[in-house]
């Protein structure tokens, strides 16, 4: 059994997402710099054009085939990729961590 919510819950592992995911197919997008594997999930930032994509990602200068957590602004028009972050595997655990609590303390705050 994994990390549960304030509501008794069972949440997802950031591990097990990314784990899972470590590219099993054609990437979605490739450069010169990066292979998009899989994109989890994308949301509007306003401007009907870009989207901000939450994504796995392999960068090849680090030669490995271990994807990372990327967050992203996509272009719809150009097809192009833009400003972002990307997150290891641990850094990405930590932040499911941070935002897990910060959920939990959201809820307390609303029930109140």
């Amino acid at each position: 059994m994994g990390p549960k919510n304030s509501k008794g819950e069972l949440l997802m592992d950031i591990e097990d997402i990314l784990l899972s995911e470590i590219i099993k197919n054609k990437p979605i997008f490739e450069d010169e710099y990066m292979k998009v594997v899989k994109v989890l999930h994308e949301f509007s930032s306003g401007g009907s054009n870009y989207v901000k994509r939450v994504q796995l990602v392999v960068w090849k200068k680090k030669n490995t085939d271990v994807a990372d957590l990327d967050i992203r602004t996509f272009s719809k028009k150009d097809n192009q990729y833009q400003k972002g972050i990307t997150l290891s595997l641990r850094e990405a655990s930590e932040l499911n961590s941070i935002l897990n609590k910060l959920m939990d303390l959201k809820s307390k705050k609303e029930q109140k």
